[in-house]
């Protein structure tokens, strides 16, 4: 029959018509993860990794930090040389907490005390200096001033024959309770010598002296120059006066006069200070 055969009435055989068998498709290869590759590594490669990325991150840090450094440095040294345009140099000792770290203040510090050591070198050797000069300066004035008390000597030996004798009792006992400065006075006189031979044969002016302040006996010295006059031989009382204008009581010099006394002798003798 033809329904046997295929479709009635179609003259066509019916064909079984089914889908077309697609292939099978793969899943893409998966990439490998780092949790993966880190297991496929040893521990020693992974600890190596590891140290090399601290190792960077530490010199970004160190790099980051110099370049800080650098910069503060220059900014104060910008600083200070406009601080030193406007402000009178000092060198105080330098203080913690103007520095950014401890390093730059020991540095600060250590240059403080080298220059402290230096000024108090330069200082000493200036003062050295000065102290040997004036030394010389008074040992070459006295060996001056002994020369010619040793010459004035000689020459007033002859006027005093006893000068040795009795000025050497008085240097022992009455010559020290003067102050130094009147010694030094009697030592630099012109007529030093015939001073230290008045005041000898005078003690008791001496110990008038001696009770004085030390500028007052200077002072006294400096009048005692003025009227101590050549001594004659024989003799304590100075000649008399010729040619005195004036009152005859002040004609003749008197160890007693008084300061008004002696100063009206002097003016009626031509001095001019007592004018």
């Amino acid at each position: 029959m033809n329904e046997e055969n295929g479709i009635s009435g179609t003259g066509i055989e019916a064909t079984e018509v089914s889908d077309p068998i697609q292939p099978e498709q793969s899943d893409p290869p998966v990439q490998a993860t780092e949790e993966q590759k880190a297991e496929e590594q040893t521990p020693e490669q992974q600890e190596e990794k590891r140290q090399s990325r601290r190792e960077r991150a530490r010199a970004r840090d160190a790099a980051k930090l110099a370049e800080a450094q650098t910069e503060a440095r220059m900014l104060r040294e910008q600083l200070d040389r406009q601080q030193a345009k406007a402000a009178p140099v000092t060198d105080s000792e330098p203080q913690r907490e103007s520095f950014d770290t401890l390093e730059d203040y020991h540095r600060a510090l250590a240059r403080h005390e080298a220059r402290q050591e230096a000024s108090k070198l330069i200082e000493g050797q200036r003062k050295a200096q000065t102290e040997q000069e004036q030394k010389a300066r008074t040992e070459a004035s006295d060996a001056a001033i002994a020369k010619s008390w040793e010459s004035s000597e000689v020459a007033f030996r002859k006027e005093a024959t006893d000068y040795d004798e009795v000025v050497g009792e008085f240097i022992a006992a009455e010559l020290p309770s003067l102050d130094a400065n009147a010694k030094r006075a009697i030592l630099e006189s012109d007529i030093g010598p015939k001073l230290l031979y008045h005041l000898a044969k005078n003690p008791e002016e001496a110990e008038r002296i001696a009770k004085l302040s030390p500028v007052r006996q200077v002072i006294e010295i400096g009048k005692m120059e003025e009227r101590v006059v050549p001594v004659k031989q024989g003799s304590k009382a100075p000649p008399p006066v010729s040619g005195v204008k004036g009152s005859s009581a002040i004609q003749n010099y008197r160890e007693d006069m008084s300061d008004a006394q002696y100063k009206a002798y002097r003016k009626a003798t031509g001095a001019k200070w007592a004018q």
